[in-house]
Parts: C-alpha cells; sequence; structure tokens
C-alpha cells in the first residue's frame, strides 16, 4: 500500500505542476497536429468515461498538446478549448512522444505508474532523442526512481521531476512493455510497421482460402463456416504514404495480393449462397480459383522482396538513415 500510494503521489504532483505552468486559454506550441479519420468524440480526459465535450467531424486537422502514457489518448485543441480523443481516430505529423504526459492542464484524475524504472549508474538525460551533438540538458545519480514514458530502439524516454527526457536504454532498469513506442517519431518507420502488420495479415488469409480451393481441388468437402475474413489495409496507412513515396511500388504489389485474395475469398462465398441443388463447384471454377491463388502467390512473393530491400533504410534500426 505504501509503495502504490507513492506512486499515485508522483502521477498527482506531476499533474499539478503541469497546471501550474499554462494560464487559463493558454496552449503550448508543440508542433504536432492531427487530424481526425472519422467522427471523433472530445472528452474531458483520457478515457471513455470521461464526459464528452463534442464531437469533431472526420478531416479536421487541429494541434495537439499532450498525450496520455502509452499513447492511446491525445490532448488537442479544438476551437479553444482542450480535450481528449482516442488516437486510433487520429494521424499526426511532429514529434508524437515529445507532447506532454498526462497533459496540459488537465482535469484532474489518478493513474497507476505504468512503467516504474530506475537508474542503475549515473545517467545523462537529454530533451529529444539522442542524436550526435545533442546536448546532455542534467545528470540524475544512480538509484533514482523515474516512469518510463517512451522507447525508441535502445532509447527510453522517462518522466523525471514533471519533465521528459530521453537517455540510453541500457541506464535504466525496469520493463519497457507497457511503454508507449515512439518509432511513430519517424514516419518511415510507421509506414513500414503498419505495411509489416498488413502483409501478415494478407499471408494468413491466403493460407487459408488457399488450403480451401485446395481441399476442394482433391474431392474434399468443406465446410461453409470457415469462410475468411476479407483483407483490409490500414486506413491511415493511406494517410502517411504521401510522405514515404519510396513504398508505393510496395503497396501496388500488396494491393494486387489482397485484391485477388479477396477475389478468390468472394468465389467461394458465393458457391456457399447457391441452392440446395447446386451446391456445387465445377472443375472450371475451381482452376479459375486456383489461379487466382497463385497470382496473389506471386504478387506477395514480391511485396516480401521489396519489403526487405527497404528495411535496412529503416531509421529506427539504422541510425545513418535519420
Amino acid at each position: 500500500m505504501i509503495t502504490l500510494g507513492c506512486l499515485l503521489s508522483f502521477i498527482i504532483i506531476a499533474s499539478s505542476a503541469a497546471r501550474s505552468v499554462m494560464g487559463q486559454g493558454e496552449f503550448p506550441d508543440t508542433g504536432v497536429f492531427v487530424t481526425t479519420q472519422d467522427f471523433s468524440s472530445l472528452r474531458t480526459g483520457p478515457g471513455p468515461a470521461f464526459a464528452r465535450i463534442t464531437v469533431v467531424d472526420p478531416v479536421v486537422t487541429i494541434p495537439a498538446i499532450g498525450r496520455s502514457v502509452d499513447g492511446r489518448w491525445v490532448q488537442v485543441v479544438y476551437d479553444g478549448q482542450s480535450g481528449w480523443i482516442a488516437a486510433w481516430l487520429l494521424v499526426w505529423t511532429g514529434d508524437f512522444a515529445s507532447l506532454q504526459v498526462d497533459g496540459v492542464d488537465p482535469e484532474p484524475f489518478v493513474r497507476v505508474m505504468r512503467s516504474p524504472g530506475g537508474t542503475v549508474r549515473e545517467t545523462p538525460l537529454y530533451i529529444n532523442n539522442i542524436r550526435p551533438g545533442e546536448p546532455i540538458v542534467r545528470t540524475i545519480p544512480r538509484n533514482t526512481n523515474v516512469e518510463i514514458t517512451a522507447r525508441l530502439g535502445n532509447e527510453v524516454q522517462i518522466l523525471y521531476e514533471g519533465q521528459t527526457y530521453w537517455t540510453y536504454g541500457s541506464y535504466i532498469a525496469g520493463s519497457r512493455a507497457n511503454a508507449f513506442d515512439a518509432s511513430y517519431v519517424f514516419s518511415y518507420t510507421r509506414v513500414s510497421n503498419r505495411l509489416a502488420a498488413d502483409i501478415v495479415a494478407s499471408e494468413r488469409t491466403l493460407e487459408a482460402i488457399g488450403s480451401i480451393w485446395v481441399r476442394l481441388a482433391t474431392g474434399s468437402p468443406v465446410s461453409c463456416g470457415s469462410i475468411p475474413d476479407p483483407v483490409t489495409i490500414n486506413r491511415a496507412l493511406r494517410a502517411d504514404l504521401g510522405t514515404q513515396p519510396v513504398f508505393t511500388p510496395l503497396v501496388n504489389a500488396l494491393d494486387d495480393a489482397t485484391t485477388r485474395i479477396n477475389s478468390a475469398i468472394s468465389l467461394f462465398e458465393d458457391a456457399c449462397l447457391r441452392p440446395d441443388d447446386a451446391f456445387f463447384v465445377t472443375e472450371s471454377e475451381v482452376r479459375s480459383a486456383l489461379e487466382t491463388v497463385d497470382g496473389a502467390q506471386r504478387a506477395l512473393t514480391l511485396v516480401l522482396s521489396l519489403q526487405r530491400s527497404l528495411a535496412v533504410r529503416d531509421p529506427l534500426i539504422n541510425p545513418d538513415a535519420r
């Protein structure tokens, strides 16, 4: 109980410090902007339990001034008023990880420290990500308690005395699993990660529908309760691609693959909708479906080849590309 009380006190003090800096109606210029991708509830705090202020229309770009520690909620300024929107409804530009943790002048709330950590040696602190020439703004001694608020490769962001800093991950003991993934700092990494997730989903769906048509080709019955869901590409990915045209050939190949995968799914779905007296598929239909599956496999092979060649340029794993 004593430990939990200390952690909660730490968060309350940090929030109070943020409130004392900003006057009523004043908001910092963070250089971070978000754009809504759908109708988005603006709330008084970082969570669905907080009161709804209003609903923001789609495709509205507004400044961001804060974030929740896990990056799932973003504090924004809309019509001169601050509020919070769920991050999954937004795409953004700028250094998202640099936003004030817990927000600016927030409505009072209490949370548990998600990722407590401690320094294992005298630790240099940086305001921005660690780069050559970046000045050390202060150092803190060994055995200092901090909260890990973000991670970026081997670097971690910590919250200490109400201020966020970056330092070397090897200097901080503690789990980073719950920390916000700051790869969003780099749009290249963001696009690469989203594409990787879409590629994995496409491979799994292709394997599922491919096995269905192979079983039908060998004369085995297949249940219509096993129709795979169509593949969809992340909507937020489309918004980021404009800044990273190098991914265009890969995306075009992935679009080709997903179109073919979904076509093979539709062929099986159509067969399942037939009346009882026509509840079968012909050999020509099976051949056509298998050709579609083969085409999808060729397109995915090209996708994987392009993905490997682009991975080495990722600034998260190749600092020379930053």
